[in-house]
């Protein structure tokens, strides 16, 4: 990943393709998270938002929680979905908790809540 004029990674976004799939798999992954994800809380649930909202929350965190996205990026459709396969068997223990990552804050940004 290249880095911006500033010399930070610039925010990982998904590509134009697969916004939707990473979008629906946000929504599992927020859904379905046990209390110690690294993300969230226990589980998350709301009213599908459109597409258009995920973006706008994206140029929304990207312009005002940078800090926190050097810190703990958002995690991509991959690491998502080996998570949730994770959470199907047992698995070793996950000891990060959630401290309101990027991924939390733009999760409630989309869903308004």
């Amino acid at each position: 990943m290249s880095t911006t004029a500033e010399g930070r990674s610039p925010l990982w976004q998904p590509g134009r393709g697969d916004l939707e799939i990473w979008y629906r798999t946000l929504e599992v992954y927020a859904a379905s998270a046990p209390q110690d994800n690294a993300h969230f809380h226990g589980p998350h649930v709301a009213v599908p938002a459109p597409l258009r909202r995920v973006q706008e929350g994206l140029r929304w965190l990207q312009a005002n929680h940078r800090s926190e996205l050097d810190a703990m990026p958002l995690p991509t459709l991959e690491q998502m979905r080996a998570e949730l396969v994770a959470r199907s068997r047992p698995s070793g223990d996950m000891t990060v908790l959630d401290s309101g990552s990027p991924c939390h804050n733009l999760w409630h940004w989309i869903t308004g809540s």
